[in-house]
């Protein structure tokens, strides 16, 4: 792994932190995870990672936790479980989840306690594996991150957005470097 994708897998694994569930526990983590973030070279990847936190910890503990359950727990468009958005067909909902599933199995993995679609295990995944098995889950993703991406877009919660976004950005890089 060279010296660049270690950087993209941290910041991947710096991106599932700052996605998973905003508690009392990932608050008390959140100044420790904003110093990792700030090692980080300069990009505008890490620097919308940055932002994100920065502004997470500036942010009302309780508000900032109602926004994320309404927008990630209550909304079926900003979902983080990313097969349960615009599937209308149950059979073809399943077989995506199955699809995501394969690549914990090839890694030798197991989701713990999330389904294999939750968006933060799986960039916790990609940030474990070598360049080409990331880029694969990310070939896998890619439709749904885009899908997300466009719904936090248009429900105007840019803080979220960005952070998809910047996601979306590491897999294209990461793509480049296991090509």
């Amino acid at each position: 792994m060279t010296c660049v994708s270690e950087q993209l897998h941290e910041s991947l694994l710096c991106a599932a932190a700052l996605l998973d569930y905003p508690d009392i526990v990932w608050r008390s983590q959140l100044g420790d995870l904003a110093e990792r973030i700030e090692s980080l070279p300069q990009s505008h990847v890490n620097d919308a990672l940055r932002a994100f936190a920065e502004e997470a910890k500036a942010a009302d503990d309780m508000e900032f936790e109602t926004r994320y359950v309404q927008l990630f727990d209550m909304g079926k468009a900003t979902n983080l479980c990313l097969t349960g958005r615009n599937r209308a067909d149950a059979g073809q909902q399943r077989a995506d989840m199955i699809g995501y599933a394969v690549h914990y199995e090839a890694l030798g993995y197991e989701p713990e306690d999330v389904p294999p679609d939750y968006l933060p295990a799986l960039l916790e995944l990609a940030s474990r594996a070598d360049d080409k098995a990331a880029n694969a889950l990310f070939r896998t993703a890619e439709k749904d991150l885009e899908a997300l991406r466009v719904s936090l877009e248009a429900a105007e919660i840019s803080d979220y957005e960005l952070l998809v976004a910047a996601v979306q950005s590491i897999a294209a890089q990461l793509a480049k470097e296991a090509a």
